[in-house]
Formats: C-alpha cells, structure tokens, sequence
C-alpha cells in the first residue's frame, strides 16, 4: 500500500476527517479516484521507502576486523 505525507496544511479527507502538515495518509483515507488530484496539485507527496540493508551484512565488518586495530 502505497503512503502520502500531507504537505499542505491541511486536507480534508473521507467522513470529514482533516489530515494536517506531516501527516502520513493512504489512498483509503480519500474518496476513490481522489489521490492522483491531490498528489498533481501540491497537496500530498508520495514517500518512497529505501530497501533496508542485511543485517548480516553489518556483522561482516565486525567479524572481519583482527584484535588489537
């Protein structure tokens, strides 16, 4: 699912409900078809995750060092 962060001040979305600045949203939150006007007209931005690193790949550089460096 994809998620917005509200960068208006603020947007009115389904049942009334009012999303602020900084506020994290989902398309389920507006009515249908509605997400593609807010994002074009200013009001929300879509957030892209980065991919999380390996954690085996943090514990290499710790295995690989010699005592006493």
């Amino acid at each position: 699912m994809t998620k917005y962060k509200v960068i208006a001040l603020s947007v009115g979305g389904l049942n009334k409900k009012i999303y602020n600045s900084n506020d994290i949203v989902t398309a389920e939150n507006f009515p249908e078809g509605n997400i593609s006007g807010l994002v074009s007209g200013g009001f929300l931005e879509e957030i892209i995750e980065k991919p999380k690193k390996e954690e085996s790949s943090k514990n290499e550089k710790f295995d690989k060092k010699k005592v006493g460096e």
